[in-house]
């Protein structure tokens, strides 16, 4: 269980493991082509935010 009392997969072998994010960046045309890809994202980041605290 998570600190908010929610069962995970996550063991502490894993959150001992280093972590990396990829971060690549895009062309203004991109942003404004491509913005499905930004609304799955902010979602994600905050249910990232949400495990990590």
């Amino acid at each position: 269980m998570n600190n908010l009392g929610i069962q995970t997969k996550v063991t502490a072998m894993h959150l001992a493991r280093d972590a990396f994010l990829y971060v690549r960046q895009s062309t203004l045309h991109q942003v404004l082509q491509n913005n499905e890809s930004t609304q799955r994202q902010y979602p994600a980041s905050a249910c990232t935010r949400l495990i990590v605290i």
